[in-house]
């Protein structure tokens, strides 16, 4: 039997164990209408702030309320105000990751409003931040 010097002998990685080990990671995937499979991250609603090139989910009850991007507010009224709707109605904040263009960012945000959560993704077995 191990002593308890060498059982702790070695770095431990607690974020990558909970990570790889409890599915505590902070993702989701989700399926775009077009069949694409995203991989969203969870967002905390309370603090969250627009990064500049990512594209954002706003839930209200599994469904997207409002997507797009910081951009999409400062340039157009509508989505400003679709984003005010969406946030006093919201459950959950997902963002993608991403640097494409403004053409490919269109097409995300499209494929995306109609899509959904993937089942046994881990927003449908837990609840998110809030």
């Amino acid at each position: 039997m191990a002593n308890h010097s060498q059982l702790t002998n070695y770095p431990l990685d607690l974020k990558q164990i909970r990570s790889e080990y409890s599915g505590l990671d902070n993702s989701v995937n989700w399926r775009g209408r077009s069949g694409k499979i995203y991989r969203l991250i969870r967002e905390k609603l309370a603090d969250f702030a627009l990064l500049e090139q990512d594209i954002y989910i706003i839930l209200s009850k599994g469904q997207p309320f409002w997507v797009g991007t910081a951009a999409d507010l400062i340039a157009n009224e509508y989505s400003r105000e679709r984003f005010r709707e969406a946030i006093i109605v919201a459950d959950n904040v997902l963002r993608l990751k991403d640097n494409s263009d403004d053409i490919t960012k269109m097409n995300i945000i499209w494929d995306i409003e109609k899509g959904q959560l993937i089942k046994g993704s881990k927003l449908a077995k837990i609840k998110l931040f809030s």
